[in-house]
């Protein structure tokens, strides 16, 4: 059944049931949208958006990663439903990759950063 009309990534339901949340563009940036579930227009919530898979609803909000400044550090920001206020979190790291988990009562956050920053050039010899 199609729930979005104009396309959309990384859908989850509010813990309420009220709402669907999804990121609008794959890419990076994206943007974060809801649709009532009792139908209705869609409505955009907060942007911009690392991309779809930077995002988790939780009881009273929305925790998300924002892209980063330039030469900066990504952040866990937290969009509150009561107060439609963004504040920040947590510092995350430099390097984020794909991927972002929130715990369901919102205390705990899991997130995959890049460490390694380098690399090996490797010469073989007699390779057919």
């Amino acid at each position: 059944m199609q729930v979005t009309r104009g396309g959309g990534f990384g859908g989850f339901e509010s813990p309420d049931g009220r709402y669907f949340y999804y990121a609008k563009a794959e890419a990076f940036p994206a943007s974060l949208w809801r649709l009532p579930a009792a139908g209705g227009a869609e409505e955009e919530v907060v942007q911009p958006l690392r991309g779809w898979l930077h995002f988790a609803v939780v009881e009273g909000g929305i925790c998300f990663v924002p892209p980063r400044a330039a030469g900066g550090t990504y952040t866990l920001q937290f969009y509150g439903f009561a107060d439609r206020r963004v504040r920040t979190l947590a510092s995350l790291c430099e390097r984020l990759a794909f991927g972002f988990s929130v715990s369901a009562d919102g205390r705990w956050a899991a997130f995959p950063c890049y460490e390694f920053k380098g690399g090996d050039l490797i010469l073989i010899e007699g390779f057919r």
